[in-house]
């Protein structure tokens, strides 16, 4: 059966509902995995993991989560769905039924027969004759799919047959990328990837000039980074290398097409590890954050302005979300540089918040349940706080009482707050949406966000994820967005805006291009 759906949708599905399950992250099993509908009751059962009363024991945690994933594999066979299955049925005790899911995870390379030795979710399986052959089978699988770390045709091959050995590698790859785990994938791409530079460290010493010899350089360090985006590094496998060729080349002073984008690459490698060691097991993109946007500011300030520094401005304009004029400043310059419509397509996925700091808000129309009519124009003229939120969200109803709060004191000095809501299930009813305000202390204005995708208020904002509020001037431009609107700095950013008003957002000046 084919799967419509995207090769990491039924792994981030099938980890997320078993970590639901352990109660080990908030829940967030709604709309954006893509998945069959849960019910209500399955909803309310993995949102109590959370909740101070402890609604729901883990025998239900573990039962809704197995509910799901049986609908999951049958709609998408294959992944980690299967895998997902056999811990929940095993924490049930359906023992037979938990081998049966763990031979199916076996033969679509989608267990990682290490863990799965000392996964506790699988210890009452591991008693069991049955256990060791599919385990056994596991590995049989994914020795014949891996890639051998080493090829002597691809180190030995002309430029030309580099190329076609690497795509051949990637289409042997093909058919288990829809579904391994995410550590196969990354190792084996990461072998292909370093196939390829090696050859290309070989073309490089073989060159008969410095430019022959700097552009082979150049291509070993691209197809390092091929797997991933114009973004990020591809794997963590590779960040080491990536950053000692980058920097090594950013010291001879080599020019090259893709250079502003590479170093930004390079910076960003060379910032994962002490910030992960830093971070001590904490989200550890505050401190990648805190190293690399100092040098995105002078790779901004100091490379040509060429093609290669457009994905450069896009991540320094978003990751200057605490600083919205200098994300604005830095937008209009991408703006000069790409062209009004070229910017909005770069800044589709990241870099939204500092092209609304820059321009204003999106035109979007929308009614509040109470009948009010919303749109750009109607918010023009006072503080306005949106918030995108759902019921079955865990973060979104941590986030809540902050918003009421602020809601409640700040109304009457002219903040307006609107909730949109991403509602599914029972609670995506008018009525019942209503009730469950109501019970919960909710006042503000309401839009129920459940049309079609396409015509869906989130998604002329871009908004990828929930809980998200942004804060709108009374001019119609972004003043505020990302953490200093959650918790206990809600109250104090809102208090900053309403005391000093009209502060300018054009007022900062763009890293600008050395000549």
């Amino acid at each position: 059966m084919k799967c419509g759906r995207t090769r990491f949708g039924l792994s981030a599905a099938a980890l997320t509902l078993v970590a639901v399950a352990r109660a080990e992250v908030p829940p967030v099993v709604g709309p954006p995995l893509d998945f069959p509908e849960l019910s209500q009751a399955e909803v309310d059962a993995c949102l109590a993991v959370q909740s101070s009363a402890r609604e729901a024991s883990g025998e239900q945690r573990w039962a809704a989560a197995a509910r799901h994933l049986e609908r999951a594999v049958t709609t998408c066979p294959g992944g980690d769905g299967w895998y997902g299955l056999a811990c929940a049925r095993a924490r049930l005790g359906r023992k037979n039924a938990a081998l049966e899911a763990l031979r199916e995870a076996a033969e679509g390379d989608a267990m990682d027969p290490d863990w799965a030795m000392k996964d506790e979710d699988l210890a009452s399986l591991r008693e069991l004759p049955e256990f060791a052959p599919i385990v056994s089978r596991a590995r049989e699988v994914a020795a014949a799919r891996a890639i051998p770390e080493i090829d002597p045709r691809c180190l030995a091959a002309s430029p030309e047959e580099i190329e076609r050995l690497r795509e051949a590698a990637i289409a042997r790859l093909e058919p288990s990328l829809q579904y391994r785990p995410y550590q196969h994938q990354d190792r084996d791409m990461a072998t292909v990837a370093l196939w390829s530079a090696q050859s290309w460290d070989r073309v490089a010493a073989g060159a008969m000039d410095a430019t022959g010899r700097r552009e082979a350089e150049w291509k070993g360090l691209e197809v390092l980074l091929a797997p991933g985006d114009q973004y990020m590094p591809s794997s963590m496998l590779l960040i080491d290398e990536v950053k000692r060729r980058a920097d090594m080349l950013r010291e001879a002073g080599v020019a090259a097409p893709h250079g502003a984008q590479v170093f930004m690459m390079a910076a960003i490698a060379g910032a994962m590890k002490p910030a992960l060691a830093e971070s001590a097991g904490q989200n550890p993109f505050p401190k990648i954050l805190e190293r690399v946007r100092p040098e995105l500011i002078t790779i901004a300030a100091t490379a040509p302005e060429d093609e290669s520094l457009q994905p450069v401005l896009v991540r320094l304009a978003a990751w200057s979300y605490a600083d919205l004029p200098f994300a604005a400043a830095v937008y209009r310059r991408l703006e000069r540089m790409a062209g009004a419509e070229r910017a909005r397509e770069l800044a589709a996925f990241e870099g939204r918040e500092a092209a609304m700091a820059a321009l204003g808000i999106p035109e979007f129309e929308a009614t509040t349940l109470d009948g009010r009519r919303l749109s750009k124009a109607t918010l023009t003229g006072r503080l306005t706080l949106i918030d995108f939120w759902a019921t079955w969200c865990g973060p979104c109803r941590q986030e809540l009482p902050h918003v009421i709060a602020a809601h409640e004191a700040y109304a009457a000095r002219g903040l307006d707050v609107v909730g949109i809501a991403l509602e599914s299930g029972k609670l995506a009813e008018p009525k019942a949406f209503r009730d469950w305000c109501a019970r919960e202390g909710v006042q503000f204005p309401q839009v129920l966000d459940v049309g079609p995708r396409d015509e869906q208020v989130a998604t002329r904002f871009g908004i990828a994820g929930i809980p998200k509020a942004l804060l709108i001037g009374p001019d119609g431009t972004l003043v505020a967005a990302g953490p200093s609107l959650h918790g206990d700095e809600l109250a104090r950013t809102i208090e900053r805006f309403l005391t000093s008003p009209g502060s300018s957002l054009a007022s900062a000046d763009p890293p600008a291009a050395s000549r």
